[in-house]
């Protein structure tokens, strides 16, 4: 019995060696080498994707154009400028507010940076509720360089649209 013992112990600590290696180098060993130019599009602060089996993909984006743009607001800093947006979404329950940028903004030739004002709405049915429970304010970072043509920024909802001239 005594025997028996030190041989499973010697087994089993074969095993959990082999099994530790392994495990490095499925860590370690598989990641590819990266060109300089890949390693200077790496921004460290974001995690890169994985293909894990557990991973999901992404989901597209559901949103919609909130109902109105109630006020626009510029502020500036340092870098560029805080455009805070202010809204009110159709009904409650409103979330996952993005500004999405206007494919005229591309080109940017006549000075006008567009964006719409989406949000993602429950898959349930909510109340439509007071204007107070519906208010959706919003603020992104526009850098110097991106409103270095502009003379007017524009925020479209799906009933109105706000513009403030900018410089």
């Amino acid at each position: 019995m005594v025997q028996f013992e030190k041989i499973s112990t010697k087994v089993l600590m074969i095993l959990l060696l082999l099994t530790s290696i392994a495990a490095c180098d499925r860590w370690f060993g598989s990641e590819k080498e990266l060109t300089s130019e890949e390693k200077a599009n790496i921004n460290p602060l974001i995690p890169r994707r994985s293909n894990s089996a557990f991973g999901r993909p992404e989901p597209a984006y559901q949103g919609v154009a909130i109902n109105e743009v109630t006020d626009m607001e510029l502020k500036s800093t340092r870098s560029g400028t805080i455009l805070v947006v202010h809204g009110v979404a159709a009904r409650q329950g409103a979330y996952n507010a993005i500004l999405v940028p206007s494919e005229t903004n591309r080109s940017r030739t006549d000075g006008v940076l567009e964006f719409q004002f989406d949000i993602t709405y429950p898959q349930e049915d909510t109340s439509v509720g007071p204007v107070a429970a519906r208010r959706i304010v919003l603020a992104q970072s526009l850098a110097n360089d991106l409103l270095e043509p502009v003379t007017l920024i524009r925020v479209i909802a799906a009933n109105n649209v706000l513009e403030r001239s900018y410089n």
